[in-house]
């Protein structure tokens, strides 16, 4: 909370808040450090947060971090960013939203067409392959596959190992980036700023969801495919739902609305001028032995522990570090299962005469013309139709001869 004091002595001084405590500064400094030009409005001038968003967004701001965001971290904090505030003859607006009503509302619907998209899908995959899975499993089944089937399981194998890694590290820094949206969404909340908190535990919950689910789907999907391209194609759509909401996705509508760069630049201001809470210590120990000793030796520390330790329990970040967390450990065990599913997962790839016959010519060069007639080698379109003239007019001529083939019906031949 913001608190002013106002003393009436002779000196005119005011405190000020400043970090965790209040600090004396004279009168001048302080209207020193507020002053804006001449054309600014006063009800801007009290408001931190626009001070802070001025200094973000102005020619001279300094260069931090980006902050990236996707749709849930953009409808959490909507209403406070795409206010416009007139300070003087600019606008500020930490978003850029369309100007036109009708492109807003086509976005609006985008927006929510992949939250549907993101929705669904998991659990649709999930429970369409799930008992397909189970009865997949066959500890034998790896050594009747031939050479070409062995290539389209090891490619399945590889896709499947890869999007787990891309599904932990997609996780891992989401977390890092919704530790700095619930600080910015408290620091805003805690000045009166409309934000919407439950929609980033939500954000969360629906990244975490949509990683497990895809990824033990993606057993069943992959080794379920008859040929590579099937693999590869499963494996890329997958991957493109999982990262679907992403400002810089393929279908990022946001990708103009939520510039990285501003509200990177926004978050480092508010932290800079003391408007977020204190980061919640993770390495807090719980020890009341150690609170204990610390209040002993030194009064100060002790404070200072206690309150990170209650910023900890009381933190927005609590719940979304928990269910990350909780998802990446899931996202462990699928991987630790998915190195030895060649040997216990049944593949439904075929045997690709083509491939194998590209197999032999590759590794066998010198039986080239010995497997392949002359007539049938590419490019010899003429000559092969001969050939097939050729014969027709024998089985032909023989049959009008009187001639039979051994074995074979006479009907058959014509």
């Amino acid at each position: 909370l913001c608190i002013r004091l106002k003393s009436n002595d002779s000196q005119g001084r005011k405190m000020r808040p400043h970090g965790s405590g209040l600090t004396k500064m004279p009168a001048r400094a302080v209207s020193d450090t507020r002053a804006v030009d001449s054309d600014e409005s006063e009800d801007s001038i009290d408001d931190e947060t626009v001070v802070a968003l001025k200094a973000a967004v102005g020619p001279e701001s300094n260069v931090a971090d980006s902050l990236d965001g996707n749709i849930y971290k953009f409808f959490a904090l909507l209403d406070f960013g795409t206010e416009q505030r007139k300070i003087g003859a600019a606008t500020l607006q930490l978003f850029n939203p369309p100007a036109e009503l009708s492109t807003r509302v086509i976005m609006y619907i985008g927006l929510l067409s992949i939250i549907m998209i993101q929705l669904i899908t998991p659990i649709a995959l999930f429970g369409a392959n799930i008992f397909e899975l189970v009865g997949n499993i066959d500890l034998g089944a790896w050594k009747e596959y031939d050479s070409t089937q062995w290539f389209v399981v090891i490619l399945s194998w590889a896709f499947l190992f890869s999007f787990i890694l891309y599904c932990y590290n997609g996780l891992s820094c989401d977390h890092e980036n919704m530790k700095k949206t619930c600080r910015l969404a408290e620091g805003l909340a805690n000045r009166g700023q409309p934000v919407r908190k439950w929609i980033l535990v939500a954000d969360a919950f629906i990244n975490s969801y949509v990683a497990v689910f895809l990824s033990i789907a993606m057993f069943a999907v992959l080794y379920n495919e008859e040929d590579a391209q099937g693999v590869v194609m499963d494996a890329l759509a997958l991957t493109f739902i999982l990262s679907i909401d992403d400002i810089a996705s393929d279908l990022g509508f946001l990708a103009d609305v939520w510039d990285s760069g501003k509200v990177g630049r926004f978050y480092a201001e508010m932290d800079r001028r003391g408007l977020l809470p204190p980061e919640a210590d993770e390495n807090v120990e719980e020890d009341d032995s150690d609170v204990e000793n610390a209040m002993l030796a030194n009064a100060a520390h002790a404070a200072d522990k206690l309150q990170k330790k209650a910023m900890s329990a009381l933190s927005l970040d609590k719940i979304p570090s928990r269910i990350y967390r909780c998802a990446k450990v899931c996202l462990l065990v699928v991987l630790l299962l998915s190195i030895p599913t060649p040997f216990y997962l049944t593949s439904a790839a075929k045997k690709d005469p083509h491939l194998h016959r590209l197999l032999d010519y590759m590794f066998h060069p010198n039986d080239w013309r010995s497997h392949t007639p002359v007539e049938a080698m590419p490019g010899n379109v003429t000559a092969a139709a001969d050939a097939a003239t050729h014969v027709g007019r024998r089985l032909f001529r023989e049959v009008i001869e009187g001639e039979v083939i051994t074995g074979k019906q006479l009907y058959v031949e014509i």
